[in-house]
């Protein structure tokens, strides 16, 4: 479904749409329509449900779960189009607020508290690494 379908207005070309015809630049209104309708889904379902039963399953398992068979197609899509023109704003949704993240400083601190250590070993170790002559931080241990 697509948003023309859906009714707005989008600057588009009749060219581009399934069922055109470019030798007679006409567009085939009753392939558009099946195209609109999932026609084309509902004809793949049919086609793949008694030859490929794994494929079938796995491609269209949520069909599967609402019980949404290929003749049912039609009939759903014309439900939804006619929702959607009823009530076209789309309705907010209601979502949790995002989790607040420790930050750098308060993680360090939390390590810093539980092993004082780690921290005094890794200002060593940047010590070492850079071959400073000073050591760069005092010794909580005197």
């Amino acid at each position: 479904m697509g948003a023309l379908d859906g009714g707005l207005n989008i600057a588009h070309s009749d060219k581009r749409f399934v069922g055109f015809k470019k030798d007679k630049k006409q567009l085939g209104a009753e392939i558009h329509r099946k195209y609109i309708y999932e026609g084309h889904v509902a004809d793949y379902m049919k086609s793949i449900a008694d030859e490929e039963s794994k494929k079938y399953q796995s491609n269209f398992s949520e069909y599967i779960k609402k019980n949404i068979t290929a003749d049912d197609m039609e009939a759903l899509y014309k439900k939804v189009h006619a929702a959607i023109r009823a009530y076209p704003t789309m309705a907010k949704s209601t979502k949790e607020p995002p989790k607040t993240h420790k930050m750098h400083d308060e993680l360090h601190a939390k390590v810093q508290l539980k092993f004082p250590c780690f921290l005094l070993l890794q200002e060593f170790c940047r010590f070492v690494l850079l071959g400073c002559k000073c050591m760069p931080f005092a010794s909580p241990y005197g």
